[in-house]
Parts: structure tokens; C-alpha cells; sequence
């Protein structure tokens, strides 16, 4: 990669970490606001769970409960005993209580149940929390069951169903004695009673054993352990035991919830964590877009700020960039006092590269170019692409005591760029105008102005590539000025006419016809030639004027001449660019022709190979191709001066082709422009197009020419132009004078 877009690469992907912070902060406090809110939803969670288990349990024991209490036995003795105290309910005999407190015992994680007196609240508690515990409090030893029942078991039998194989003990038989204890009348007694100990027990509510025994409903509650060696949390289902419609006697259950807890919690935590994930999965698709969209953003503003102030092509600054940066230098050159050095190039040729090898290989050109400069200026300087093929370098003058310009010309007298479909290399020059600076206030702008300045002389003068500015430079630009507007006035007023130079068939001696070339009468009475406002030709407001003019002017004149029956013969005219620029073109052209009655055959347009590449091609060609099926002639002008070549001659709509005057005047020496000339006679009569061979300016060229074939000629021998007022003298001097005819044939 290319040094300056590997530096543009790094300068988009610099900041790629900032302004991240606020993003996170924000997803951080959202994140720990849902874990809160998902940590107490699962605390919640779970109370509830644990309240309906609880609810469900007592449930399911009143159920077992209501079924076995009108089978309970009742004790006879007591029943007939003399010392029954009214009011008082019999009470079921032991083994009966026994066996249906072990199978409530079976049903759940029981682990005590208590048998409470609703008149005095005295109880009996079976079974304990800690066993451990229960042994060291001085208490008589339980007496455990014979029969071991499994729960499964002892839920069936309860039902009725077969019991299946015991398992584990879940029961403990207490002593029949401390059962009488409690519903025998007349016994003394208090709460508790000595079997199971208070110390490992919860004690019971009285409110809610008196709000049983009035309203006989079975009532669960979940309580949080608070005395030693109790479970966390536990359900108390408190259920009365009716017998003849009145509560004989109330159980309550304690059943340890620890394990349902964790069960709950162990499922509920599980399914936190799948919350949990599910979350961070949630919250990782908007982030990652988030994130990757802001990273899109954030390079794609600092791509648009780099291309703000640098070529997307080359990867130097561009003309906005240098502004700033200029002004830096500026600033520190006078800080410093270090010379500075301001170049303008543009490249030999440009236009003709992009047109004959496509506009890919012109960009491999200006790469290659504007890698040599930032080769050369390396930390000296910046470099930065105007536009089209304009750079510029502005740098420190000397270092080392090598100046840039030196640098510049010995590392790179031509830039070279590979031809991407046939692989082969072509190479240009370039231009460059130079403006030192000495550390005083510089104007950007008017330095730029003078480094085109000497851009300008440097491609008038063919072997000065990079040219230094001087202040006569910028006396000429101005005078150029005053030129160019004297020029513009001079076509408004009338001042720009046609002069025709003759054309003369080289064969036969005879006039073929006459070229118009533009001639500017200047008031002061001189004639100005192109060479003086030809430059202003390019304008094309000015261009399209002048074509304008010199049409008219000649349309004029060749009315003139036919209708006084002047054998003028063919005349030739040239079209540039502006003219073939303007719309439908051609049409205009053939009505004007048509209005004056001029034969459209009589008229010949000469355009230049640059013309037709300045234009846009596909249209130049229908216009020229419309001139030509409507008769008109069409001519090469300057052929051998831009990039011609056969193919260009075949693919051209064509009938003359006119071969500029550097070969023609050096054909007497030259064997390479013999050869040249001899094989454009050859091509002419196999492709079918005419010669007008430019610039024959001696007998001896003249005479040499004719024997390579018939032709055209065109020069100073034959005759220099001359305004319209004169041809007609012309032609008949040119007549009437029978010795330059005759020279004219003997030269044939």
C-alpha cells in the first residue's frame, strides 16, 4: 500500500476507543438495575413458591386428617369413667392416635406435630428437630416404632391402598402414659408436657387455637425460625379434629420448609442464571449494533475529515488542507527564519495520457507523482493535490545543502505508470513553476499566483522544466490581460477577418482552393497573427466568438466570389473545440450553407486530433460525420503533432489528411521524415484520403515533395495569406502568370 494511504488508514482508525464511556456507564446501570430487580423477583419468587408448597401440604394433611377422624376409637374407659367433667369430648384411644400421627408424620418433612387441648392448651409433641438436642435435656427416651414405613407406604395406607416395603424410620411411638395425659379429666397438667421438652419446640398460639376451636377451620401459616436448633423457615398447618360436631382436639404439624427452599432456590437460581444469560444475550445484540455502528460512525467521520483536507486518489492534502497547513509553515518560517520554497507542477501530456490509455493509467501517473514528491520533500515539506494533474510542494529550501529543486530533477526526470491492459510503460514529463520565500508575510494566494506564473513559462519553454518566478513574469501576465481584452473588442468590433492562404494541386500546377486563417487588424494598423492571441483561442466563450465570426466572414466572401464568377475554388476553415462544443453543431452549419446557396462540397473543415479529444468524442464524431454525407470536406490539420496514429486515420470520417510543416521542412535531410511522408502517400490511396503536405517554403522542397505522388501544397512559395479584397488579383495574377505555371508543372 501506498505511503500515504497506509498514514490516511491509521489517522481513521486512531480514535476508534473514545467515546465509549457514557455507552457503558449506561449499559452497566441498566445491567445492575435488572439484577436487582431479577434478585428480588427471585427472593419473591420463592416466598411464593414456598407459600403455595405450604398451602398445598396443609392441604393435602387436612385432607388425610378429615378422612381418618371419624375412624379414630374412642378410649371406653374414659368414656365411662364416673369422672368425666361435662363438656369434656372422649379422646381416641393411643395405638389409633398413634398410627394416624405416624402417617401424617409420613407425608412430608415433618418434624414435629404436637396434639393440643383446646380447654387448657396443654400439648404433645412428637417427633423433634434435633434428636441430638432432645437427648441431653434430661428428658425420658422416645420409644421408637417396631415397623419401619416408607412414605410412599404410609400415604397408601392411608388411602387403602397395599403398603410397599419399608425404608426408614419416620416415626417416633411415644409412651401411651403421656398420651392419657392430656385428655384424661381431672389431671393435673401445664403446657408443655414433659414429652419432646420446650427448649427444641415452637410454641403455639393460643389465639389461633381459640379462633379454631370457635370457628373449626383448619388454618397454615409460614413462620421464620427464631429459637435454637429450629429450621430456617417452616409451615405450621393448624387443623381442629371434630368428633359429634365439636373440636375434640387440635394437631398442628411444623414441617421444615429448609429443603423446599432449596429446591425452589436451586431451580429458581438456575433459571436466574438462564435470565441472566438470556439478558446478557439481549443486551449483547443492541450493544454489539450499537457498538459496531458507532465504530461505522466514528470512521466514517473521520474518513469524511480526512477527505475534508486530502486527495482520496493520491492521499496528500488537498487545496483546503494546504491552506491550513501553509499558513503553519508560514508562521514558523518567519519564527525561524528558514527559507521556504512554494513549486507548482502539473504534468507534460496529461490530457493525451487519459485519453489514449484510459483514465486508470492517469491515475497511476498522479500516484507516481505525487509518491516522487513526497519523496523528495520528505519532513521538509507538504505536498498537496490542487486538482487534475496541479501539485504543489511547500517546503524548507535547503537541507544539507541540496535544494528541493535539485533533489527533484536527479531522482526524477520523467514519472513512469504501468498500462493496466497491455503491461507496457509509459513515461511524461512535467512542468513546474518556483517562487522562493524569505520569511517575510506571504499572501497564499498571491504566492500561488506567481508559482503559475512560472508553471506558464516553464511549458512555453521547451528546456526549462521547472521555471523560478521573477517580477517580468507577472508584468506579462498582465499584459496578456490587456491583450485578451483588447482581443474580446476587437470581435465585437469587427477587427478579426479572414485571410486565405492558396492551395495548389501539386500535379497540375492549378489552385485547388484557399485556407482562412484568422488575422486580428489592430487599430494601430498592424496585423496580428495566432501567435499573439492563439492562447485565447481555448477559451471557449472567446473560441465559440471567433468561430462564429470567421464563419459569417467567410460565407460572405464566397458568395462574393461566386456570384462574380472568381474561381476561388475549395476553402478550407478551422473548427476547434469551442465550435464543436456548441449544440447541434453540424445542423447550423448546413442551414447557414443552404440559406447562402454555397455547394456544402465547396466548403472544407480542418479540425485538430487535440480537438477531438477535448470534446466529447461520440458527438464531435456525429457531427463531423453529418458534415461529411452532406458533402463537405473534412481535414486533419497538424497530423504528426499530438498522438496520431493509423488507427485514429481509419476509424476518422476523413477525405484529407494535411501533414504539419516539421516534416516537411526538414524532408530534404531527414530520410526518417521521407519515409514518414512517402508511407502517408501510400496509406492516403489504400484508405482513400488526400494530402496537403504544410510549410513549402523553397523550389527544392516543392520539387522534392512532387515526386512522391499527387498532393496538395500549402506555404510560402506558393503564396502568403492575404485578406479577401486581394484573391480575386490572385487568381488571376496566379493565371496569368504562365512561368510559375510552368514551374509550377516542371516541378510535378
Amino acid at each position: 500500500m501506498r505511503q500515504a494511504s497506509s498514514s490516511a488508514s491509521f489517522i481513521w482508525g486512531e480514535d476508534a476507543g473514545k467515546n465509549k464511556t457514557p455507552f457503558f456507564l449506561a449499559v452497566a446501570f441498566a445491567f445492575s438495575i435488572l439484577s436487582l430487580i431479577a434478585y428480588f423477583g427471585i427472593e419473591k419468587g420463592i416466598e411464593h413458591l414456598r407459600k403455595d408448597h405450604a398451602q398445598a401440604t396443609g392441604m393435602n394433611w387436612a385432607h388425610h386428617i378429615e378422612l381418618l377422624a371419624p375412624e379414630l376409637a374412642i378410649d371406653e374407659r374414659a368414656a365411662n369413667g364416673s369422672a368425666l367433667i361435662a363438656g369434656r369430648i372422649p379422646v381416641p384411644e393411643s395405638e389409633a392416635l398413634t398410627d394416624i400421627v405416624n402417617a401424617i408424620l409420613s407425608l412430608g418433612h415433618v418434624y414435629q406435630l404436637d396434639v393440643i387441648n383446646p380447654n387448657c392448651y396443654c400439648d404433645i409433641s412428637f417427633g423433634r428437630f434435633d434428636p441430638e438436642r432432645e437427648k441431653g435435656a434430661g428428658h425420658p427416651p422416645l420409644v421408637r416404632s417396631k415397623t419401619t414405613t416408607s412414605h410412599h407406604a404410609a400415604y397408601s395406607r392411608l388411602l387403602g391402598s397395599p403398603s410397599v416395603a419399608p425404608q426408614r424410620v419416620i416415626a417416633e411411638k411415644p409412651p401411651q402414659p403421656f398420651l392419657r395425659h392430656i385428655f384424661t379429666p381431672g389431671k393435673e397438667h401445664g403446657n408443655p408436657s414433659s414429652f419432646g421438652g420446650g427448649e427444641g419446640r415452637f410454641a403455639f398460639n393460643r389465639a389461633i387455637i381459640q379462633d379454631l376451636a370457635r370457628s373449626k377451620h383448619h388454618a397454615i401459616f409460614l413462620h421464620y425460625g427464631d429459637g435454637a436448633g429450629q429450621p430456617t423457615s417452616f409451615a405450621e398447618t393448624v387443623h381442629p379434629v371434630i368428633q359429634d360436631g365439636k373440636v375434640a382436639y387440635i394437631l398442628r404439624l411444623l414441617v421444615d420448609q429448609e429443603n423446599v427452599h432449596a429446591t425452589y432456590a436451586s431451580t429458581l437460581y438456575t433459571g436466574a442464571l438462564g435470565v441472566f444469560l438470556l439478558t446478557v444475550i439481549i443486551f449483547y445484540v443492541p450493544t454489539a449494533r450499537y457498538l459496531r455502528a458507532a465504530q461505522q460512525q466514528r470512521l466514517a467521520d473521520q474518513k469524511s475529515k480526512f477527505l475534508a483536507t486530502h486527495d482520496p486518489l493520491t492521499g496528500v492534502l488537498n487545496r483546503r488542507g494546504f491552506q491550513i497547513r501553509a499558513k503553519t509553515l508560514f508562521a514558523e518560517s518567519r519564527l525561524s527564519g528558514v527559507e521556504l520554497e512554494l513549486f507548482l507542477f502539473d504534468l507534460d501530456d496529461f490530457k493525451e495520457v487519459n485519453d489514449f490509455h484510459g483514465h486508470q493509467t492517469g491515475d497511476r501517473l498522479l500516484c507516481a507523482f505525487a509518491d516522487a514528491l513526497m519523496e523528495v520533500a520528505n519532513d521538509r515539506g507538504i505536498i498537496a493535490r490542487l486538482g487534475g494533474d496541479e501539485f504543489v510542494l511547500l517546503g524548507a529550501s535547503r537541507e544539507k545543502g541540496r535544494c528541493l529543486k535539485d533533489s527533484l530533477l536527479t531522482r526524477y526526470r520523467c514519472i513512469r505508470a504501468t498500462v493496466p491492459d497491455t503491461g507496457s510503460v509509459i513515461e511524461t514529463g512535467y512542468s513546474g513553476g518556483l517562487v522562493k520565500l524569505f520569511g517575510k508575510d506571504q499572501n497564499l494566494e498571491a504566492t500561488l499566483r506567481q508559482a503559475d506564473l512560472a508553471l506558464y513559462r516553464a511549458k512555453k519553454d521547451p528546456g526549462a522544466s521547472i521555471c523560478l518566478y521573477e517580477p517580468d513574469m507577472a508584468r506579462a501576465f498582465k499584459e496578456r490581460l490587456t491583450i485578451r481584452s483588447a482581443f474580446k473588442t476587437a470581435l465585437a468590433r469587427g477587427q478579426v477577418k479572414p485571410h486565405y492562404q492558396p492551395l495548389v494541386n501539386m500535379k497540375t500546377g492549378e489552385i485547388f482552393g484557399f485556407e482562412a486563417l484568422a488575422r486580428w487588424h489592430h487599430p494601430d494598423g498592424t496585423i496580428l497573427t495566432p501567435g499573439v492571441f492563439g492562447e485565447f483561442l481555448e477559451d471557449s466563450e472567446i473560441g465559440a466568438k471567433v468561430g462564429e465570426v470567421m464563419f459569417d466572414a467567410i460565407i460572405h466572401d464566397i458568395k462574393t466570389w461566386n456570384e462574380n464568377g472568381i474561381p476561388c475554388g475549395k476553402i478550407a476553415m478551422n473548427i476547434a473545440t469551442p465550435d464543436l462544443s456548441q449544440r447541434n453543431f453540424a445542423k447550423k452549419v448546413l442551414a447557414e450553407l443552404e440559406a447562402s446557396r454555397i455547394p456544402k462540397s465547396q466548403f472544407i473543415f480542418e479540425i485538430t486530433e487535440n480537438c477531438i479529444i477535448n470534446a466529447e468524442e461520440k458527438d464531435v464524431m456525429e457531427d463531423i460525420e453529418t458534415l461529411r454525407e452532406a458533402g463537405c470536406g473534412i481535414a486533419l490539420d497538424d497530423f504528426g503533432t499530438g498522438y496520431s496514429s493509423v488507427k485514429r486515420l481509419k476509424e476518422m470520417p476523413l477525405s484529407i489528411v494535411k501533414v504539419d510543416k516539421s516534416f516537411v521542412q526538414t524532408v530534404l535531410t531527414d530520410d526518417a521524415d521521407q519515409a514518414i511522408i512517402a508511407s502517408l502517400f501510400q496509406l492516403g490511396e489504400k484508405i482513400g484520403f488526400d494530402l496537403v503536405l504544410e510549410g513549402i517554403e523553397t523550389k527544392e522542397q516543392a520539387k522534392f515533395l512532387g515526386i512522391f505522388g499527387n498532393a496538395t501544397a500549402q506555404g510560402y512559395y506558393y503564396g502568403r495569406p492575404m485578406p479577401a479584397i486581394e484573391v480575386a488579383r490572385f487568381v488571376a495574377d496566379f493565371r496569368a502568370d504562365q512561368s510559375k505555371g510552368a514551374e509550377a508543372v516542371e516541378v510535378a
